[in-house]
Parts: structure tokens; sequence; C-alpha cells
């Protein structure tokens, strides 16, 4: 998870890559 607060404190992906995150992982945790 170290990657994905980096990533999300990156001004690019501030709002952007942190909802693509949260989506991911809602996904994720879906599938499993």
């Amino acid at each position: 998870m170290k990657f994905v607060g980096w990533w999300a404190e990156q001004p690019a992906f501030n709002q952007v890559g942190m909802a693509f995150v949260v989506a991911l992982t809602f996904l994720v945790v879906l599938g499993l």
C-alpha cells in the first residue's frame, strides 16, 4: 500500500488517481 500512498500524493494523480485506486481496490475486494 506504500506505492498507492505515494501515487495518491502525486499532483497529477491526486483526484483521478485516488478515485481509480479506490475503484480498483473495490473491484479486487469483490473479486476475492
